[in-house]
């Protein structure tokens, strides 16, 4: 990832020009891969710019993408207006599946920019489980059919569950995990969904900069997340050199997608209680104390359904400005 406000390589964007300008297929093909740096450097900001490339060529598509990339702040034209206008121009020039995002949100009563800034206004009945450390519910956040619609884009790109390495500073593998999980990356976050995360900042009052790329969690039977807590120990020197690089887990957000399984609650055991929550209720928990230390009484588990399958979006939250969220 890179920092979605720096400029954009002019000398980047005429090499590219001359190599596809007449072809708006690849040059949408190379701004995906520029933004997710899949077999590409990684630059949002022109990966960006090389998608606008090949939405003033005509190629529907590109539309689609600059709508999911605006809402999230990036683009020559950042912002919710901006998405809003890109979705209807792809729909309007023949993309399917922009028409069917489109059409999909009309149904939650989100079809324009005014009704996405009442939805995400719009209060939710909160209740304080712990005050020290802060653990809030809120019901009813997010509405059944969209909680749906997360699931749907999620059970296709499910895979492994990981944990922080310790040795490689990457992911992997653990016993402790053995759920899975869908990770979306900045062009797979289509604009209903960076709404639902919107409203994620609205409740724990945090800016969507500061969150990490969201996760759809999937629990079958006997599926579980062992004890564990979501901050970064920092007396541990690669957390500590990640804490200095990327900033502190200070949140945790989880949203219920659906309820027909039973057990799977998340439990914190040093508190003592658990939660269920209901289609769309968010749990969210503050994983560092006052003075920004991790509090281990934050401690808590993904307990494993005994019957059903359990959903769950988790929406991790730094501490400071993520170079690109």
């Amino acid at each position: 990832m890179t920092d979605s406000n720096a400029a954009v390589d002019g000398a980047f964007l005429s090499m590219v020009l001359d190599r596809h300008g007449q072809d708006p297929a690849a040059l949408l093909d190379l701004g995906l891969r520029v933004v997710t740096g899949r077999d590409a450097p990684c630059s949002p900001v022109n990966g960006a710019a090389v998608i606008e490339l090949a939405a003033e060529r005509g190629h529907a598509q590109a539309q689609r993408y600059l709508s999911r990339l605006a809402a999230q702040g990036l683009g020559s034209r950042p912002g919710l207006a901006a998405a809003f206008d890109a979705l209807e121009r792809a729909c309007a020039a023949g993309d399917e599946t922009a028409c069917a995002e489109q059409e999909f949100m009309r149904t939650q009563g989100l079809g324009s920019l005014e009704n996405a800034l009442g939805w995400l206004s719009r209060p939710c009945k909160s209740e304080l489980l712990s005050d020290s450390p802060r653990v809030m519910t809120f019901r009813g956040l997010i509405a059944p059919g969209i909680c749906s619609r997360l699931i749907e884009l999620a059970i296709h790109r499910q895979g492994e569950a990981k944990v922080f390495d310790l040795e490689s500073g990457g992911m992997r593998t653990d016993p402790m995990r053995t759920n899975r999980r869908a990770a979306f990356s900045p062009v797979d976050i289509e604009l209903l969904f960076q709404l639902v995360r919107m409203r994620i900042g609205n409740i724990t009052d945090t800016p969507v900069d500061t969150f990490e790329f969201p996760e759809v969690l999937h629990y079958c039977v006997g599926e579980r997340y062992k004890p564990h807590v979501d901050y970064f120990h920092v007396a541990v020197p690669r957390f500590a050199e990640h804490v200095r690089a990327h900033g502190q887990r200070t949140k945790t957000a989880l949203v219920y997608l659906n309820d027909d399984y039973d057990g799977g609650a998340t439990t914190f055991l040093k508190l003592g209680f658990g939660f269920r929550g209901a289609v769309g209720d968010a749990l969210v928990f503050h994983n560092v104390d006052e003075q920004g230390q991790g509090d281990m009484r934050t401690l808590h588990e993904g307990s494993p359904p005994v019957a059903g399958e359990k959903w769950l979006l988790s929406q991790w939250i730094r501490d400071r400005r993520q170079t690109f969220s």
